[in-house]
């Protein structure tokens, strides 16, 4: 019993960390291809060190734009779930998004409070997805080996 239940954890545990770091984001990816462009003015942008792990960081944006009129603010830079490695990229990013800078924003039509800056995909969440894969098809593996 105790080698079934480890395989359920062996494989569990990489299809969650699939799932939330790679399913779900690119999820976000495709269903953002309807959103509509418009022009953000940055309030604020930093990269900044994740405060439980070291050599993990996260970009913080803040920028402000306009629908139908009515002004929204947001801090969703992509559609990333947490910090991640490459600070210099990171702070590549902020270099480009000074306080004050006009830049091309997509909210979701259907609910315009809901906006990020780079919609597409990102290096984080293919290699979380290609990770996560290794691992499954390694822990399966061993776990039909085994079993």
């Amino acid at each position: 019993m105790g080698t079934l239940l480890d395989n359920l954890v062996a494989i569990g545990l990489p299809s969650a960390m699939l799932y939330f770091f790679s399913v779900i984001p690119l999820r976000k990816v495709y269903r953002a291809r309807a959103w509509q462009e418009t022009p953000c003015v940055i309030l604020s942008s930093s990269a900044e060190e994740d405060q439980t792990e070291s050599g993990v960081y996260r970009i913080l944006v803040t920028y402000m734009y306009e629908v139908a009129g009515q002004r929204y603010s947001s801090s969703q830079y992509n559609f990333s779930t947490g910090a991640t490695c490459g600070f210099r990229g990171k702070k590549a990013v902020v270099r480009r998004l000074p306080p004050g800078t006009r830049a091309v924003c997509y909210f979701n039509p259907t609910d315009p409070s809901d906006s990020v800056i780079k919609p597409g995909i990102t290096w984080d969440m293919l290699f979380c997805g290609v990770f996560a894969v290794i691992l499954l098809i390694t822990f399966g593996f061993v776990g039909l080996i085994r079993w």
